[in-house]
């Protein structure tokens, strides 16, 4: 489970062949290199519903300072190589820091949907707002279990949710109707861009 202290770290990388048939390397061998790396406290990883070969890391680091580190002298660490031989691109990497604005609930399911988005600074002041609109209006969603909200350490405008849901059905059958809703219609205007929108299973 999440501390608040945590600082996160979120990669969406893309690996050159099915990681089913990697999956000594991209969960034991990859771990077991982790725990190498000052900080280290826990690693979950997700593989995407729409693209086999597109997985999302979620790592948690005791500080900002050990976490960059970390990305620093991954090469350094043997068991770490083969990991790093199979990404074929990494499509993001960023930290983040837990945010007052979140719905932290006891239950994690297995399917997840990441969003990334950058909110237009201009419209700080209708953040509180914002957030209070979107738990309200999403607690209610079939399927629905808890959101953790994020916030880049370095980018402010950036946030982050890992949503949980019962299923993918229902987290896409909710998105439709999130698009639809007038009232998250007029809070989404603060909305500047969405970098990433995804869905995923957790890889185990």
């Amino acid at each position: 489970m999440e501390s608040k202290n945590h600082i996160i770290e979120l990669v969406v990388y893309r690996v050159k062949s099915n990681p089913t048939d990697n999956k000594q390397i991209v969960i034991n061998k990859t771990n077991a290199g982790l725990v190498k790396l000052d900080g280290f406290i826990y690693r979950k990883v997700y593989q995407s519903t729409e693209d086999p070969n597109l997985l999302f890391d979620f790592v948690a680091w005791d500080t900002l300072e050990n976490a960059i580190n970390a990305a620093k002298n991954m090469s350094k660490i043997p068991e770490l190589g083969d990991f790093i031989q199979l990404i074929e691109k990494t499509e993001l990497f960023e930290h983040f820091s837990f945010s007052n604005h979140h719905s932290l609930a006891d239950k994690e399911t297995k399917t997840v949907e990441l969003v990334i988005y950058q909110l237009k600074e201009e419209n700080n002041n209708q953040i509180g707002d914002f957030f209070s609109t979107y738990n309200s209006e999403i607690k209610n969603a079939k399927g629905y279990n808890n959101r953790v909200l994020l916030q880049s350490a370095k980018n402010k405008n950036v946030w982050a949710e890992r949503v949980f849901w019962d299923s993918i059905s229902q987290a896409k059958e909710n998105e439709l109707a999130m698009q639809k809703n007038p009232i998250l219609g007029a809070a989404f205007s603060i909305v500047e861009k969405v970098i990433v929108m995804k869905h995923f299973i957790e890889f185990e």
